[in-house]
């Protein structure tokens, strides 16, 4: 830059950054959006401090999600918020925001045993997937019963569009592990997948 002076963390953060940021933080607290905005906002402002940190501007959004992630983990084990959490599971119809359904069902070109791993648009006959909306309530209900460990890295890169290497930066382990993870991700959607006639 002319003046010698890097862009900030205001200046990398476009829109699509944001968006996956705030999806993220959703699917990580479980769809409440009340708690989701919290922690977008905080994950953002530790962000901002300590930008400085961040040394390949490229790795942006990986880099915010695995604060995000630290951030979660590091209030999932206060005990307020595991107050909030039995306070919320505890009421029948308590509100999960409209964005959380969205964010399980955006993206996600690749696939399981050929055919797509999300949905598309979800949008019936003419989605794309040869399954319309169907495939998008089993895959969701499929993820839903995986292991954290599990659905954590095919969301990233399934959903999110990361790279091996930026899922292993946010999930705190090695590409390895985290290429391990996948492939027992994808093998434990394949079973209920075919139970439901998506082979």
């Amino acid at each position: 830059m002319a003046n010698g002076k890097q862009p900030g963390l205001e200046e990398q953060l476009t829109p699509e950054i944001y968006g996956a940021l705030w999806r993220f933080c959703l699917r990580l607290c479980g769809g409440r959006g009340d708690d989701a905005q919290d922690l977008l906002q905080d994950s953002l402002a530790r962000g901002l401090l300590a930008f400085h940190k961040l040394r390949d501007p490229l790795a942006l959004k990986s880099w915010l999600f695995a604060i995000a992630r630290r951030r979660f983990l590091d209030l999932k084990a206060s005990r307020a918020w595991r107050e909030r959490e039995q306070a919320a599971r505890g009421e029948r119809n308590s509100p999960v925001h409209p964005d959380a359904a969205q964010a399980d069902a955006v993206g996600g070109k690749a696939d399981i045993q050929g055919q797509p791993l999300a949905a598309g648009n979800g949008g019936g006959e003419g989605s794309g997937d040869g399954y319309g909306d169907g495939f998008s309530l089993a895959l969701a209900e499929a993820m839903a019963g995986l292991p954290a460990t599990l659905r954590e890295v095919l969301e990233l890169h399934y959903i999110e569009g990361l790279s091996l290497e930026d899922c292993a930066r946010v999930l705190a382990c090695s590409p390895a592990a985290a290429k391990q993870r996948l492939y027992r991700g994808r093998e434990a959607l394949r079973a209920p997948l075919e139970r439901g006639g998506y082979r």
